[in-house]
C-alpha cells in the first residue's frame, strides 16, 4: 500500500461548499484535531469544542486558515472545512447527515492499530512524526487480554518497538475497545536514549489544552471532552499517556494514580514479544 487510504467527498449547503475528509490518524495520539494543531500545544486560531449527535467535536481555523471543523469519530478522524467563511452552526447540517450504517461499522469490530494504520503495515511519510511510527517493529496483540482504564476494560491492541543505535527502545502500547472507538497509548522511552524524537514535550500552553495540573505527573487536559495526555518518569522510562476525547478531566486523574500499572504492563508485553522473538 503505497497511499494513505482516506475519503474525500464535497457538500454544499446554503451557499457554502464543505470538504469533507475521513482517515485513519496513526501519526499522532489517538483524538486529536491534528489540522487545527499549529505545534504540540498551539492551534492556528482559538478553537471551540461542541458536542454535536454524540459527536465531540472542536471549531476553528485549520492549517489552510479555513474555517473547519475536526473529530474523532467511530475509530477515525474527521476533517470538514469550509471554503467560505464561517460559523460554527453553519457545520450543523453537515455532521448531522454524516452517519454511518450499523453493519458496516460492526464489520470493523475488533480491528486494531495494526489493521487500521497505514504506518504501521509498512507505509512511510518524509515527516518526522510520521518516520516515528514507521521505524517500530508492530505486533498485534491478545484480543482476550483486558486491562481496566478508568472504569473501562480495554483490550491490549498493539504494540510497537525500535531499537535506536544506542541500544535503547522506544516502545508504544496501544489499548482500545473492540471499536477503536475508546483508545490510550502508553508511549515509553528510555531516560538515557539519544532516539531522534523519542517523546513529545508537552508544555503548560493554552491552545489545544486549557487546563493543567502537576498531580505529581504532568496532566493536560482540553475541558470539558478531552483529549488528555499524562507524563511522567519512573523506571528509567520517560512516559507518555494519551487518551481519547471520550474520557474527561476525572478520568485522566484514575489513570495518574494507575501510571505505574500501565507502565508495568507495557515493559510486560515488551519482555514477552522479545522472549518470543517478535520485536527483531
Amino acid at each position: 500500500m503505497d497511499v494513505r487510504p482516506s475519503i474525500r467527498f464535497f457538500v454544499i449547503d446554503k451557499g457554502k461548499v464543505f470538504r469533507v475528509k475521513e482517515f485513519f490518524l496513526d501519526w499522532f495520539y489517538t483524538g486529536f484535531p491534528k489540522s487545527l494543531m499549529k505545534s504540540l500545544v498551539d492551534t492556528y486560531d482559538p478553537i471551540e469544542s461542541f458536542l454535536m449527535d454524540g459527536k465531540i467535536c472542536y471549531f476553528g481555523r485549520d492549517y489552510k486558515g479555513r474555517n473547519s471543523v475536526s473529530f474523532y469519530w467511530q475509530g477515525t478522524s474527521v476533517e470538514i472545512e469550509c471554503f467560505q467563511e464561517a460559523e460554527m452552526q453553519d457545520f450543523e447540517n453537515v455532521l448531522k447527515d454524516l452517519n454511518a450504517e450499523s453493519d458496516f461499522v460492526n464489520s470493523l469490530a475488533n480491528k486494531g492499530f495494526l489493521d487500521r494504520s497505514f504506518l504501521a503495515s509498512g507505509g512511510n511519510d518524509n515527516w518526522w512524526e510520521a518516520q516515528r511510527i514507521s521505524r517500530m517493529k508492530w505486533v498485534k496483540l491478545c484480543e482476550t487480554s483486558k486491562q481496566s482504564v478508568s472504569g473501562r476494560s480495554l483490550r491490549l491492541d498493539s504494540f510497537g518497538n525500535y531499537l535506536g543505535h544506542d541500544g535503547t527502545t522506544n516502545s508504544i502500547l496501544i489499548l482500545s475497545d473492540k471499536l477503536y472507538s475508546s483508545v490510550v497509548w502508553v508511549d515509553l522511552l528510555d531516560l538515557s536514549s539519544l532516539i531522534d524524537h523519542g517523546y513529545y514535550k508537552f508544555r503548560k500552553v493554552v491552545g489545544i489544552f486549557d487546563l493543567f495540573e502537576d498531580d505529581p505527573n504532568f496532566l493536560c487536559h482540553r475541558s470539558p471532552y478531552g483529549p488528555s495526555i499524562l507524563q511522567a518518569s519512573m523506571f528509567g522510562k520517560k512516559c507518555t499517556i494519551s487518551l481519547t476525547p471520550d474520557f474527561n478531566f476525572r478520568d485522566l486523574k484514575v489513570v495518574s494514580r494507575h501510571t505505574e500499572e500501565l507502565i508495568s504492563l507495557a515493559l510486560n508485553e515488551q519482555e514477552k514479544l522479545y522472549k518470543e522473538n517478535k520485536l527483531f
